[in-house]
């Protein structure tokens, strides 16, 4: 697997679907497509069972990385739900159109970050750019990193982390155009299709979903180990 880890570490469209103009000519650098490599992603099925991972994801979010992370999640066990800043549901934007709908299971407007075991942020630019202007969904990520629990975040989805300030000293790869904001926020950026370092898991590209969703997955799974003497999250 091209995966690095840090064994050194302990652990633009804020409009609706409907009215939004079309972004397609600042979407730089990643692929739409959902033909990435078919490869057996089976999960120990009981790898994550009990725990509940939240999503967060908004208007924009990139399908696949959505869809497939909930999919893989749900296989291990886990209950998955889906967070944005409002009710109803979110759309995926793939091709220069609004593509997929998908449910939010939950809403950012109270504190939840305790209920869940994980957190999963993929990419599309249109998402992060709204999620990293809002304030709870900033909260809710920082929140993430202070409870210490495992996050994973894939291609444009780095950029919510460096408005968390959560970022200095880590190593992590991300989209390359977000290579020099990663470094002036004190953190190292890998050209690495994954990086894991402590509790957190990035990806580069869609390209490399396949990788991540694994390592992901080994990520979690190793935190629900960890913890599972002291019996399961009070959800």
């Amino acid at each position: 697997m091209n995966t690095i880890r840090n064994p050194a570490m302990s652990d633009l469209m804020s409009q609706s679907p409907s009215r939004a103009s079309n972004p397609s000519e600042w979407m730089h650098g990643r692929s739409s497509s959902d033909n990435e490599q078919q490869q057996d992603l089976s999960a120990d099925k009981q790898s994550l069972y009990g725990e509940r991972i939240a999503i967060l994801a908004s208007d924009g979010f990139e399908k696949s990385e959505l869809i497939k992370s909930r999919e893989i999640l749900e296989e291990a066990g886990a209950h998955v739900d889906v967070i944005s800043p409002g009710a109803g549901h979110i759309t995926s934007w793939e091709s220069d159109n609004w593509s997929l709908q998908v449910d939010v299971d939950a809403t950012l407007d109270i504190p939840m970050v305790e209920r869940y075991a994980g957190l999963v942020l993929p990419g599309g630019l249109i998402s992060v750019d709204s999620l990293r202007n809002n304030p709870l969904a900033v909260q809710f990520v920082e929140a993430c990193f202070e409870c210490r629990k495992p996050v994973a975040a894939i291609a444009h989805a780095p950029w919510l982390l460096l408005k968390a300030n959560v970022l200095k000293g880590r190593m992590l790869t991300s989209c390359p155009s977000l290579q020099t904001d990663i470094c002036n926020a004190g953190g190292k950026w890998i050209d690495q299709a994954v990086v894991e370092d402590g509790l957190l898991t990035t990806g580069r590209t869609h390209s490399d979903l396949h990788l991540f969703l694994q390592a992901m997955v080994t990520g979690f799974s190793k935190w629900h180990e960890d913890r599972v003497k002291i019996g399961p999250l009070d959800i």
